[in-house]
């Protein structure tokens, strides 16, 4: 996201950041059943960055790396 430069009377700017996430899914039939197998990964170099809307951004940065793993049995 690029530079919030334009901020309101209450407002502080606030700096721009990149991120980059990402998702893989595999799905695996065997008879009846369905395995499906997804993991995530958010905020992959772990950036600290805040966020323009949020009201806490001066104390608290937004979350730093998070890893989901997410596996479904489907019958």
């Amino acid at each position: 996201n690029a530079d919030q430069k334009r901020a309101d009377t209450f407002e502080l700017p606030t700096k721009g950041y990149f991120l980059c996430n990402a998702y893989a899914q595999v799905s695996l039939a065997q008879a009846r059943y369905i395995h499906n197998v997804s993991i995530m990964i958010d905020n992959i170099f772990d950036t600290e960055y805040r966020n323009h809307l949020s009201r806490i951004k001066s104390i608290l940065p937004e979350a730093g790396r998070e890893v989901r793993f997410l596996y479904k049995f489907l019958f």
